[in-house]
C-alpha cells in the first residue's frame, strides 16, 4: 500500500497521467487494493496533499486542477472493477441514489468515487453532478424519484446553499427522500448535517454500505 501511494504521488508530481492510470489498474487487476481502499487511502490523500506542496495561490490551483483531472480519469477508468467489485458482493437493493452538488460547488471527485461505492454497495446510481441548471435537476428527481439524495460539498461557505438545496427539494416532492450528506465542510461539526436538513452524514466512503443500518444515523 505505501508503495503504490508513493508511486501514484510521484506520477501526480510529474502530471504523468498514464502511469498514474496504469499504476491503479494494475494495482486492481491484481487485487493488491479494491476500489475503496483505492480511492479513500490512495487517491485522495495524494490529491490532498498539494494544499501542503505548493504555498504560491496561483501554482496551487493549476497542480490541483492538474492533479484531479488524472484522478478523475482512474476513476472513471476503473468503472469495470466496481462492476466486479459488484457482482462479487451479490448485494442487490435496488434503491436508486441520486448525487448532486448544490449551487457553488465546483469539486465533483468525492461525489464521482461515492457514486462508484454506492454501485458496488448494490445501488442503482444516478450521477447529475455540478453545475447542472436546477430546473433539470428537479425534472430528474421528479423522473427518477430516487430513494435517496447524495449531496457532497468541501467549502463551508457552501452549506447555505446546500441548506437551500434541501429545503426547496423537500418542498417540491413529499414523498420522504432522504437526504445523505458528505464532505470535508461537515468534518468539523458532526451535527451540522441535521441542521441543514440531512438525514445521513458519511464521513467515509466505507460508511456507504451501513446505510440503511441503525449506525448509519449517527
Amino acid at each position: 500500500m505505501d508503495k503504490l501511494y508513493e508511486k501514484m504521488l510521484l506520477a501526480l508530481q510529474n502530471h504523468d497521467k498514464e502511469t498514474a492510470v496504469k499504476l491503479a489498474m494494475s494495482a486492481l487487476e491484481d487485487e493488491l487494493v479494491d476500489i475503496v481502499t483505492l480511492y479513500e487511502d490512495v487517491l485522495t490523500p495524494v490529491l490532498n496533499s498539494v494544499v501542503e506542496e505548493f504555498r504560491d495561490e496561483d501554482t496551487l490551483i493549476w497542480q490541483e486542477h492538474t492533479r484531479s483531472e488524472i484522478v478523475i480519469s482512474i476513476i472513471e477508468n476503473s468503472y469495470t472493477y466496481v462492476l466486479k467489485e459488484r457482482d462479487k458482493l451479490g448485494i442487490i437493493n435496488g434503491e436508486e441514489v441520486m448525487l448532486i452538488s448544490p449551487k457553488y460547488e465546483d469539486h465533483i471527485i468525492g461525489s464521482k468515487m461515492a457514486a462508484n461505492i454506492f454501485t458496488i454497495a448494490g445501488y442503482k446510481t444516478i450521477f447529475i453532478g455540478a453545475n447542472a441548471p436546477w430546473n433539470a435537476a428537479l425534472k430528474a428527481i421528479e423522473n427518477k424519484k430516487p430513494k435517496y439524495i447524495s449531496l457532497s460539498f468541501s467549502n463551508f461557505y457552501n452549506t447555505v446553499a446546500a441548506r437551500k438545496t434541501i429545503a426547496s427539494i423537500k418542498e417540491e416532492f413529499d414523498y420522504g427522500i432522504k437526504f445523505i450528506l458528505a464532505g470535508y465542510a461537515l468534518r468539523n461539526d458532526k451535527n451540522l448535517y441535521k441542521e441543514i436538513g440531512g438525514d445521513i452524514y458519511i464521513e467515509s466512503l466505507r460508511d456507504i454500505f451501513s446505510i440503511g443500518k441503525d449506525v448509519s444515523n449517527k
